[in-house]
């Protein structure tokens, strides 16, 4: 307030981006809503009511897959099966296959419903959402804490996996939360694109189109609108791009389509074929009667098409002068610019599209690869297989060989293409023929002319199909095919992640029969360069001591260390008395330096140097090397060398793999991207591998907890962890670790609300998420004797949970 320089001005806009310094970043910080929803809600369509979220909850459960989805497909409606009753566990009761497919569809979509009110934060009384009730003097103001009392909150996913578990149990899994999460963005684009849409067909006063907009559900069904509306309004739609494009300089378009509309091509295609709408609803009303065999009844209901009193080559000559302005020289160009136009309309009807999309090419669509030149001299090999795939159906492909596939044409090694088989394709231009043509049986009463009037709507057909609507339809397949797959991967990567991460801390068990495990008080890590590197961590994981020697180490299990080196290691030992010695592993050499320093170990036992014989475990040290070349390193250590900072990070791992990972996404880091969890993970973009890397660790948090404490009097190596609890960022944990480093530790939770600052971060919503996952414990230096020891949730959280929580340790479980 003093005219002094802001943030934008004495710092780089890259630091801003990476430390969150930016005025949103702090806008974040300030709200009370838990920080990872509000990015992730940034963009989408809020102040949803919950019929609404009723609305997209029966959308989620017909359109996409859940774990209990497998139950809605029927193969034997009228088998007796049988299911439990939802009231009364225990209990099963028996139905048809029919009857438990919409006895499932209804509770999933209950389930799904209530996911999306804890998320959007929305009020359904079927539900507890639980807000914390504080007391009145922890609130800033009579009127603030009267709202606050009464606001629902959005509670986070973690959140809702471990306290509201009797809303998604059973036909949800823990991963379908997520998916939840994710099928809301996609709905909430549907909402904005349909609206878009809406508001272009209100413009035009076409009230079907805008009937049919509100009927979409799906990107497909939008995207056959948009075309719709391209095509049948193409002097307002290019007002419209030349609107988007003012005070730009973009290269003129000129649409062939238009071009033969300004012609006049179009009125002989409206002169002897049916307009494409009138061709959908014929097929439509054909598919659902009883004589499906039969061409289209003479009805009332049903369009047929006129002859002109002329054949086609007559009628095209008489539009040559006109049509020579533009382009068309002779009748057969008319012929050809004439059938384009007709085969445009056809192709671009939406119902149509639609129909022949669900009918045929989403089950039926079959994958053709072929190689390039490229691929035939290339030395990669992992595309030979695909060169055998002739018409298979393209759902016999995995989502992961599909991507291997995608990658490789990108790649140039092969191209593919998805089409109907020649019988489908046959089977679909005759049932089309049916419905478009005079006369489409023939006969012996059937003119000439009439034959060559519907020889021209049957090629019309075959130009709408083979040039215009499989393409079109190939790249929404080949779109959603991507999309798929690229789920089917993340949540492969976020596997593999959590296996890393899902690991204890690292604990010892004494000689007795009945000792419990130990906590290790001292592990010594070992990374081996030249120097070898010997570094001795302490329980908070902070360095004790270390060492460096030329340790000779050679391809050799049998290989004896120097006698030298073998006592300066064991007085190494001696004087740090290590629990256990971690040593970085992925060469045959590290086989050879275990096996050495395991006979070091039986020596110093030996001679009594340790009281007991120690363990040397071989650690991955890919993180380590993140860590040796990170900021985070050089700030903590800004004189060890990177073979020295290695060996830190390897013992660190074996001490807590969750902590030590955990700092490889530190502020805006991505030293976690470049872990190989995957080998199709380079065909998600950073973002989307972000995103399942954090969710790993969100899970993992949610179940093991975070101890505040310590992350706040260590910091360099536990805060890191802080950020992945539900509720907070990290930029909330990043303040909240500030505020406790300048006030203290907390004895107990509510301890943490009588601050002020902490009232700032932490208010009603955010507190609610948060606090069941902060383990109170004495494990710090600021620690004293009048603190008692906490667990992750404790007496004082019967208020977080509403009174009726899970109670438990912070323990690990699935280690």
């Amino acid at each position: 307030g003093g005219g002094g320089a802001t943030i934008e001005e004495l710092y780089e806009p890259a630091l801003i981006e990476q430390y969150f310094m930016s005025k949103e970043d702090d806008k974040i910080r300030k709200t009370d809503l838990p920080e990872r929803l509000q990015e992730a809600f940034a963009g989408r369509v809020m102040n949803l009511s919950r019929e609404d979220l009723l609305e997209e909850a029966t959308w989620m459960v017909r359109t996409e897959h859940f774990s209990a989805s497998t139950w809605l497909y029927v193969h034997n409606p009228n088998e007796e099966v049988t299911i439990e009753d939802e009231d009364e566990p225990g209990k099963m009761l028996q139905m048809s296959e029919l009857q438990r497919a919409a006895e499932v569809e209804r509770r999933l979509i209950e389930r799904v419903h209530a996911v999306l009110c804890f998320v959007r934060g929305v009020t359904n009384d079927d539900i507890k959402h639980g807000p914390v009730v504080l007391d009145k003097e922890h609130g800033e103001g009579e009127e603030d804490w009267e709202r606050e009392k009464n606001a629902t909150p959005m509670l986070d996913i973690p959140f809702i996996a471990r306290y509201r578990q009797e809303y998604w149990r059973n036909e949800m899994n823990e991963e379908d939360l997520w998916s939840v999460l994710d099928h809301d963005a996609t709905w909430s684009a549907i909402l904005k694109r349909r609206a878009q849409l809406e508001e272009l067909f209100r413009a035009v006063g076409d009230d079907e189109a805008l009937t049919m907009v509100g009927r979409a559900r799906s990107d497909d069904e939008l995207t056959d609108m948009q075309a719709f509306y391209d095509l049948k309004y193409i002097a307002q739609a290019a007002e419209r791009e030349a609107e988007a494009a003012k005070g730009l300089k973009r290269p003129v378009r000129v649409s062939r389509y238009k071009t033969c509309l300004d012609a006049k091509l179009g009125e002989m295609a409206e002169a002897f074929c049916i307009p494409a709408g009138d061709l959908a609803g014929n097929y439509m009303r054909w598919l659902s009667s009883d004589r499906p065999d039969n061409p289209v009844d003479e009805t009332a209901d049903n369009r047929r098409p006129v002859d002109p009193d002329e054949d086609p080559v007559e009628m095209a000559i008489k539009l040559v002068p006109h049509a020579e302005l533009h382009g068309f020289r002779d009748a057969g160009a008319v012929l050809a610019g004439v059938k384009y136009v007709a085969a445009k309309q056809v192709a671009f009807d939406p119902k149509l599209r639609r129909e022949v999309r669900m009918r045929w090419f989403k089950d039926n669509g079959c994958l053709t690869v072929r190689h390039t030149q490229k691929g035939e001299e290339s030395g990669e090999v992992y595309h030979l297989d695909m060169l055998t795939w002739r018409e298979k159906r393209h759902q016999k492909v995995s989502s992961e060989e599909f991507l291997e596939m995608v990658k490789a044409k990108e790649d140039g090694l092969i191209d593919f293409s998805i089409r109907l088989d020649e019988r489908d394709h046959q089977e679909l231009l005759g049932n089309l023929r049916d419905c478009y043509l005079l006369h489409p049986r023939g006969g012996g009463g059937v003119s000439d002319q009439a034959r060559e009037w519907d020889r021209l709507r049957h090629e019309v057909l075959e130009e709408a199909l083979e040039k215009h609507l499989y393409p079109m339809l190939e790249h929404g397949l080949v779109a959603m095919r991507i999309k798929e797959a690229k789920v089917f991967v993340g949540r492969r990567i976020k596997e593999a992640m959590e296996a890393m991460i899902r690991v204890a801390p690292y604990t010892w068990r004494p000689p007795q029969a009945d000792a419990r495990p130990r906590k290790a008080r001292a592990i010594m890590g070992v990374h081996l360069a030249a120097p070898t590197e010997m570094v001795v961590i302490d329980e908070w994981g902070e360095v004790r001591d270390f060492l460096s020697i030329m340790v000779d180490v050679r391809e050799n299990h049998r290989q004896e260390m120097k006698e030298s080196d073998k006592v300066k290691i064991s007085d190494f030992l001696q004087k740090n008395e290590p629990d256990v010695i971690a040593l970085g592993g992925g060469q045959l050499k590290c086989r050879t330096l275990k096996a050495q320093l395991e006979d070091v170990v039986g020596r110093c036992q030996t001679k009594e140097y340790l009281e007991r014989k120690i363990e040397v475990v071989l650690v991955d040290k890919n993180a380590a090397y993140k860590y040796a070349h990170s900021q985070r390193a050089l700030s903590e250590f800004p004189r060890y060398p990177p073979t020295r900072l290695m060996a830190v990070s390897i013992a660190r791992r074996l001490q807590d793999p969750l902590r030590e990972l955990a700092g490889l996404c530190v502020d805006r880091s991505e030293d976690a991207l470049s872990l190989r969890l995957h080998h199709l993970q380079d065909k998600l973009d950073r973002s989307e591998r972000t995103k399942y890397i954090h969710r790993a660790f969100i899970d993992v948090v949610r179940d093991v907890g975070v101890d505040i404490n310590l992350a706040a009097d260590k910091p360099q190596v536990n805060q890191h962890t802080v950020q992945f609890v539900s509720g907070l960022g990290p930029r909330k944990a990043q303040e909240l670790l500030q505020i406790m480093r300048t006030k203290g530790c907390a004895y107990f939770r509510e301890q943490l609300l009588e601050d002020e600052s902490v009232r700032g971060l932490m208010r009603r919503t955010v507190w609610t998420n948060a606090a069941a996952f902060f383990k109170m414990t004495k494990n710090t230096s600021m620690w004293n004797d009048q603190m008692s020891v906490g667990t992750r949730i404790d007496d004082d959280d019967n208020v977080v949970m509403g009174g009726g929580g899970p109670r438990g340790g912070g323990g690990w479980r699935k280690g």
